[in-house]
């Protein structure tokens, strides 16, 4: 059956040859464009991958002076971060930055010590270290708010994380406050 099907088909390629080269290269492009149709799928979906990264990229260059001063803003913030840290071992100068703050507020200071530093509580390194401080200062209530204010207002980057205040001498309206302030510090 096959061998007379093929004595055909050779007999009608004989006697039509043109048609016989035509359906010979039919068949030959329907068999290679196969190939090509899953090739263009992909090509398609990767095209449209690399046509959406572009359009960002252009909102981004679009965006650039925007950017760019929004780095400027963001540089400047953190130089001045980094103006106001203080250096954990330069002792003289720590104790000095709560001398004079007493000193502007015109309070007394009772005590002022060192705390251990809290332990971090995560794996990836910190950015800056914390110093605490113990610090207990006597004075008017005006006096005790101003020098509250310099604290958290002033040179330093300052946290108060706990506070206690107590009468000292009701008559002349002295108060006392125990503080427990962190400093920030590079680590």
């Amino acid at each position: 059956m096959n061998n007379r099907l093929t004595h055909r088909l050779r007999r009608l390629a004989q006697h039509y040859p043109l048609c016989a080269a035509c359906l010979a290269l039919a068949l030959l492009l329907i068999g290679g464009s196969v190939p090509l149709q899953f090739n263009l799928r992909r090509l398609e979906a990767k095209h449209h991958r690399r046509a959406t990264l572009g359009e960002n990229m252009l909102r981004f260059v679009a965006r650039g002076a925007q950017l760019r001063t929004e780095l400027a803003v963001a540089r400047a913030a953190t130089r001045r971060i980094d103006d106001h840290l203080i250096d954990e071992k330069n002792v003289p100068e720590n104790y000095g930055f709560f001398l004079k703050l007493v000193q502007d507020t015109k309070v007394t200071l009772i005590d002022l010590k060192p705390r251990a530093a809290p332990l971090s509580d995560t794996g990836v390194p910190p950015s800056y270290k914390r110093v605490p401080f113990s610090l207990k200062i006597s004075g008017s209530l005006p006096a005790i708010i101003t020098c509250l204010r310099e604290l958290e207002t002033g040179p330093r980057l300052a946290r108060i994380n706990a506070f206690q205040a107590q009468r000292v001498d009701p008559a002349a309206g002295t108060i006392a406050l125990t503080l427990e302030v962190e400093l920030l510090a590079q680590p």
